[in-house]
């Protein structure tokens, strides 16, 4: 079983490296608004890069960008009161709105289909 003992080390390093995170909802949190946070940042240093993109499918673009960070606002301020269920509901969000992104981006043959999957 030597796989197993691989997936049970990474699953404790993962619990190590949210430091003093002992709970789920320590975890869900932290993780969703690294995703949130990450996202919002690649997105918004790929809009000025993408210069087949037309002005409205920028403001697209942006309005994505704006969700996820309006997503990581709410996690900052509010995880320790949110319900367990709306970290599911976030989820689904965030798969929305890398959904849109990239469905705008994707007019034109483009690389962003691969960071999707």
């Amino acid at each position: 079983m030597p796989h197993a003992r691989s997936i049970k080390w990474r699953i404790d390093a993962l619990r190590l490296s949210l430091g003093e995170a002992r709970d789920e909802r320590t975890a869900m949190a932290a993780t969703l608004f690294v995703m949130f946070g990450s996202g919002t940042v690649l997105g918004a240093l790929g809009i000025p890069l993408a210069s087949y993109l037309s002005p409205t499918e920028r403001l697209e673009e942006a309005a994505a960008c704006a969700t996820g960070l309006a997503a990581c606002v709410l996690i900052f301020f509010t995880w320790r009161r949110l319900p367990p269920w709306s970290f599911q509901l976030l989820l689904a969000v965030g798969t929305i709105v890398v959904s849109v992104g990239t469905l705008v981006a994707s007019v034109r043959p483009t690389t962003t289909e691969m960071f999707y999957i």
